[in-house]
């Protein structure tokens, strides 16, 4: 008689059975060690790999938006240059965009400048007025690179600058 919690003898000498021994009893079978892992621990692997990548991805610099900024920094200063030339012969000068890059008209310097970045567009073509006087209307003008923009933007008296 065997009582719950307890195991049966052990099989008599020089009897081996299967079904006798207790760690092949039925209820006392072991699990097969894992050979792989389960879904579940895939997928929880899956989500924090995914969880990870969208916490660094704002992080990575984007050469466009890096190459966006730098053509609007350096055609903000060429902006302010041509309109000190322009203060300074009392000439009238213009900004005007071009195919592939853009121009001032009105400096001794009236050749095509292009974009350091040749997909460099401008939204709204159009020309600004850098004028020999002191005050000027406010202008500004947007700087397109795919999905960036960048706006560059005076109010007349200050200069250009970069508007983030």
């Amino acid at each position: 008689m065997t009582f719950p919690g307890t195991f049966p003898a052990p099989p008599a000498a020089g009897r081996s059975t299967a079904s006798s021994h207790p760690s092949r009893a039925p209820w006392r079978r072991r699990p097969a060690p894992h050979a792989g892992y389960t879904l579940v621990e895939l997928l929880v692997v899956i989500g924090l790999v995914a969880l990870g990548t969208m916490l660094v991805e704002p992080a990575l610099p984007d050469a466009r938006r890096d190459a966006l900024e730098r053509e609007a920094m350096r055609l903000a200063a060429m902006l302010e240059g041509a309109r000190a030339q322009s203060r300074l012969q009392g000439r009238l000068v213009r900004w005007q965009p071009r195919p592939g890059g853009f121009g001032f008209t009105g400096t001794a310097q009236g050749r095509t400048v292009a974009w350091l970045t040749p997909q460099v567009q401008v939204a709204a073509p159009g020309e600004l007025v850098l004028g020999p006087e002191p005050m000027l209307q406010a202008q500004a003008l947007t700087l397109v690179l795919g999905p960036y923009r960048v706006r560059i933007a005076s109010d007349g008296l200050a200069p250009f600058a970069v508007a983030r």
